[in-house]
């Protein structure tokens, strides 16, 4: 067979004339409008421009993913975010003992207090007030700070319980103000954050965040750390100057107190968990849990308490590597409902603990020697290793628990309606109740100076309320 013949290499059938033209003038023919064409040229063109176009498409396909894996690989492992501005001052939240500065006791939220309950204690002195508490109590050792529900934040002396001065605020205080170094910091609903003289109530310095704080504002190493219903900021503690600001927390619900502890803050919006490197403020971790009412953080555990669950985590917990790829959990998912798929993995925690009561009400944890101890209003109480989640003890419902549980030098102190209780904190055994004219606790701090009491109805727009104070 001669090296010229036109014949096909797989059926031997010599190619006529006919298709020589066809191959001949291609090329002329993808130049001129295919209405001249034949059939047969048509085809052709078109299979050449499938070819074409699928080549295309697979070629984009491929930088997509080339670009996408390199970003990740980028974000992951090269990557190091900037450090954010830091403040020239220091100041610190004191530790609970002489004082309760702020409304959990300290920056991890962890309501202990190493001062003593006063067992045989008498009535120091008790205040009435025509409207009930809507904050905790917090003192500097010298005056306690109280806000009532008709707008009003009092300052009081803890000596004889007199007014030492008193300052409107728009609607009323929905959290404790916070005490340092001789500032007092409070946050309101109309969107300020003030700086005050705790001696006289006067104004040191305001910031408008622009939208509600529901959180305590609080300082770390001269940062003052504050969360609004939109944007987690930090502010120079001594001058109120904005060092920096995370917007991204707008959501239906609001966002809860955040907690430190070295180097990570923690803070819960809705159903989502999220850990940033402090210096950084670079996210670390975001964890799906159900809705938080409460975080807490001590020895490298983060605490969240929800109506249906209690979730503790790692501080040093990382994302699985696959859960900063776009779509890749939402099409895991699909995979899922359709039957094609495993169950997606939960986000690494140390452990979790269901809330079995329908209509729950969590009350803020206690943490401290390893235990952590979570009530709920209908009187559960249980205690749990803080790491392990290892039961220690359970108290089953029965008298409703009516304040946060604190847990003192002496024992963890918990008010129970009209008795404040004192419990063993390894066995759960009681050791001491006393009531206080008969009148529902709605919080307690303990300090050395004394403890204090708002008793009456919590958070009501009518009604009364009595501060009494234990020595």
């Amino acid at each position: 067979m001669s090296v010229d013949a036109r014949i096909c290499h797989r059926c031997l059938t010599r190619l006529g004339p006919a298709d020589d033209v066809i191959m001949e003038v291609v090329a002329e023919d993808e130049a001129r409008p295919t209405e001249h064409l034949s059939k047969a040229q048509r085809l052709i063109l078109a299979a050449r421009s499938r070819r074409r176009l699928l080549l295309q498409i697979a070629a984009g396909l491929t930088l997509v993913v080339v670009a996408v894996t390199s970003w990740w690989v980028y974000r992951q492992f090269i990557w190091e975010p900037a450090p954010v501005p830091t403040a020239a001052g220091a100041r610190d939240l004191p530790l609970p003992g002489t004082l309760w500065p702020t409304e959990h006791g300290d920056v991890g939220s962890t309501r202990a207090t190493p001062a003593s309950v006063p067992f045989e204690g008498d009535v120091a002195w008790s205040r009435d007030f025509d409207a009930p508490t809507t904050t905790a109590l917090t003192t500097d050792g010298e005056r306690l700070f109280v806000g009532l529900a008709n707008a009003r934040l009092l300052a009081l002396s803890v000596e004889d319980g007199s007014e030492v001065w008193s300052r409107a605020v728009p609607g009323q205080l929905d959290v404790a103000p916070t005490v340092a170094d001789g500032v007092l910091y409070i946050a309101q609903r109309d969107g300020l954050v003030l700086a005050l003289d705790p001696a006289t109530g006067d104004q040191i310095w305001a910031f408008n965040g622009g939208g509600p704080h529901f959180t305590a504002p609080f300082p770390y190493e001269g940062t003052l750390y504050t969360a609004g219903q939109r944007d987690f900021r930090g502010l120079d503690a001594e001058s109120g100057d904005v060092l920096w600001e995370r917007g991204g927390l707008a959501h239906e619900d609001f966002t809860i107190q955040p907690v430190v502890e070295d180097e990570k803050v923690a803070l819960a919006v809705s159903n989502r968990l999220f850990v940033h490197e402090r210096l950084t403020l670079h996210r670390e971790n975001s964890f799906r849990t159900s809705r938080m009412r409460y975080v807490a953080v001590s020895d490298d555990a983060i605490v969240g308490v929800g109506r249906r669950e209690i979730v503790v985590i790692d501080q040093s917990a990382t994302p699985y590597s696959w859960d900063g790829l776009p779509l890749v959990r939402a099409i895991w998912s699909q995979g899922f409902l359709w039957n094609v798929a495993p169950a997606i993995p939960r986000d690494s925690n140390l452990w979790t603990e269901r809330v079995r009561e329908r209509y729950a009400a969590p009350r803020a944890p206690a943490i401290g020697e390893g235990r952590l101890f979570v009530a709920l209003a209908s009187g559960d109480l249980r205690a749990r290793g803080l790491r392990s989640g290892d039961e220690l003890w359970t108290r089953a419902p029965g008298e409703p628990i009516t304040g946060d549980p604190l847990l003192t030098g002496d024992g963890l102190l918990v008010p129970r309606g009209p008795w404040l209780q004192l419990l063993d904190p390894e066995t759960g055994d009681e050791i001491w109740r006393r009531t206080l004219d008969g009148q529902v606790i709605s919080s307690v701090t303990v300090t050395e100076g004394g403890t204090y009491a708002a008793v009456g109805v919590f958070g009501l727009i009518t009604g009364r309320s009595t501060v009494i104070a234990l020595r």
